[in-house]
């Protein structure tokens, strides 16, 4: 594997701390965008949150983004506003760092 797949790599060998200090330090002056896929309940979240932490990496989570929105993450009333809110903020963030955005894709 080479290191720009272990750079858009999202499974989770690729959280050992030994792996991630040395993709980070190679990549460290681009911007990555981390897309957290799978369906629900499969990790995304816990990984994205353990993968933040090791490498202070901030996360932009829809879950999170619509619960700001409507008080509830499964309330899907302003979807439209909440998607548009997370590609604008996106496109913000990765002008100046890495984000990983986890969301059930």
């Amino acid at each position: 594997m080479t290191i720009g797949e272990n750079a858009v790599c999202s499974h989770m060998t690729l959280a050992t701390n030994e792996l991630t200090s040395e993709v980070l330090a190679v990549t460290s002056d681009l911007r990555i965008l981390y897309v957290m896929m799978g369906i629900s309940g499969s990790g995304k979240s816990t990984f994205a949150r353990y993968f933040s932490a090791a490498n202070n990496v901030p996360i932009l989570s829809s879950d999170t983004t619509r619960k700001e929105m409507t008080g509830d993450e499964n309330d899907m009333s302003k979807d439209g506003a909440v998607w548009s809110f997370i590609r604008s903020e996106i496109g913000k963030r990765l002008r100046k760092e890495s984000l990983i955005f986890d969301a059930t894709n």
